[in-house]
């Protein structure tokens, strides 16, 4: 049950590279080129050559394509854009913050802060604390150094 024609569509209309090797291994195959052949030509294993082969045969061309797409993100472009020009006119701020005005504009909460760390990169913020002065400093002793480096 093979359809040699929808199968060399398949391989002029396809950009994906996966895919495009499933579909090549398939159809070299059946014009007869040996496994040794395919392996050393597309970079595959002979049991990558199998599996495809015998789902084409079952299953048709479609079955060539990858089955994972993705899921779809929790904030949009627009609300994401949204988020970064908020952060653009801000000095400081922090994870738990932008956290929270996602939260409270878009009802969203990610699972991973890696979430939030990303759109800080965007808007070209560290997420790393930071600290407006040394905690140890002794104002007097600054005070000290100052005087001390203006006679010099």
């Amino acid at each position: 049950m093979t359809n040699l024609s929808a199968l060399e569509a398949f391989i002029r209309t396809n950009p994906d590279a996966r895919e495009l090797k499933r579909a090549l291994a398939v159809k070299m195959t059946l014009s007869q080129y040996t496994h040794g052949q395919i392996e050393s030509l597309l970079g595959v294993t002979s049991g990558f050559i199998s599996k495809w082969k015998h789902r084409y045969l079952a299953e048709g061309v479609e079955t060539l394509r990858l089955a994972h797409r993705g899921s779809a993100p929790f904030l949009s472009v627009d609300q994401r854009q949204q988020v970064i020009d908020w952060l653009h006119p801000q000095k400081r701020t922090s994870v738990p913050e932008v956290a929270t005005y996602i939260e409270q504009h878009f009802q969203v909460r990610f699972k991973s802060e890696q979430s939030y760390y990303e759109l800080l990169n965007q808007a070209r913020f560290s997420w790393k604390k930071s600290q407006a002065q040394n905690p140890k400093a002794d104002p007097d002793q600054v005070e000290a150094k100052r005087v001390e480096v203006k006679k010099n």
